[in-house]
């Protein structure tokens, strides 16, 4: 994965638009997968015409229909930047717990008890807390 690539994944809307002006197509946002740009024969408002779209290879999650590639790539590598935090700072973060999990408590992984959590671990579920 290149340095750009990278930086657009993490929400950095300049090399975002970097990487739809060289056509680099980011991964798919939802399984990490390849994705590439198809054109597509449809009929809109009665009308036929080619639209792009940018597709993942492996869930089939689509960008939308455009009539321009720069645009379906556009919309497709736009995207925010994923929540980022420590487990300490996390909703879902119990210390009490013999594990200190901040698994969420519908996840049945086994992680959530085999292994202790530190409040300073990042946390891929993060969710932050609410202020009160």
């Amino acid at each position: 994965m290149t340095e750009l690539v990278r930086r657009a994944l993490l929400g950095d809307r300049q090399a975002q638009e970097e990487c739809t002006e060289k056509g680099i197509v980011l991964p798919c946002p939802c399984c990490g997968s390849d994705a590439e740009i198809v054109t597509e024969l449809e009929f809109v408002l009665g009308e036929a015409g080619c639209f792009r779209t940018v597709k993942c290879k492996s869930c089939f999650l689509e960008a939308g229909l455009y009539r321009k590639d720069n645009d379906a790539l556009n919309k497709w590598n736009t995207r925010p930047a994923p929540p980022i935090g420590r487990c300490g700072e996390c909703k879902y973060y119990k210390p009490e717990q013999k594990s200190g999990a901040c698994l969420p408590a519908e996840c049945d992984s086994p992680h959530s008890t085999l292994f202790p959590v530190k409040p300073d671990t990042f946390c891929s579920y993060f969710k932050p807390r609410e202020e009160k």
